[in-house]
């Protein structure tokens, strides 16, 4: 036991980095200059100066993998850098979120679980009735991936006839359209 479990400690940490890097590269596969996307949120006049200065000051000037050394040296010592909307260090804000998201998860957690256990036990009492049915298609609906399901929320956003999705940027609107597979001109924004 001892022995499968240290194992699997060691294997955590390959897969902590190739996580961390694929994220990394897939943050770069983002269209749009991120100094534009920065001076843009700081409320700040676009210029070809502002966004020369942005570039060097966010260490965009360099090549991915010393940006990516650079953050996982910075992310090692608990520095994340600082929030781009409030000038705060991110690790304050984290760590201020933080017990209201523990709070929220031990809730979730402990309602699944009285309903897991109360809908499993009606299930196995009565099996092969419509309680057992019923609570299947319940477990089932259930374990409906998040990410499927946002998407569905976004196209039913997208898709539907008051066409007063809030989109900001043309970037989104372009972003969602693609993802949602719509190609009428249902969104606010020319492309």
């Amino acid at each position: 036991m001892l022995r499968m479990l240290s194992w699997r400690l060691c294997a955590l940490v390959p897969s902590i980095v190739l996580l961390s890097f694929v994220v990394f590269l897939a943050l770069h596969l983002i269209p749009g200059d991120p100094a534009v996307a920065y001076l843009s949120a700081s409320q700040l006049p676009i210029t070809e100066e502002a966004i020369e200065r942005v570039t060097i000051e966010l260490g965009l000037d360099r090549t991915v993998w010393e940006q990516y050394a650079s953050w996982v040296s910075s992310a090692l010592m608990m520095d994340f850098g600082t929030s781009y909307m409030t000038g705060e260090p991110v690790i304050e804000e984290f760590l201020f979120y933080f017990p209201a998201t523990v709070e929220l998860s031990f809730w979730a957690f402990l309602i699944v679980i009285l309903a897991v256990i109360g809908l499993g036990s009606a299930s196995a009492y009565y099996r092969k009735t419509w309680v057992d049915y019923s609570s299947r298609l319940f477990f089932n609906c259930w374990c409906i991936s998040t990410f499927i399901l946002a998407w569905v929320f976004i196209a039913l956003c997208i898709l539907d006839d008051t066409r007063d999705f809030p989109v900001r940027e043309q970037r989104h609107c372009r972003t969602l359209r693609i993802a949602c597979f719509d190609t009428r001109n249902s969104l606010h924004c020319d492309l």
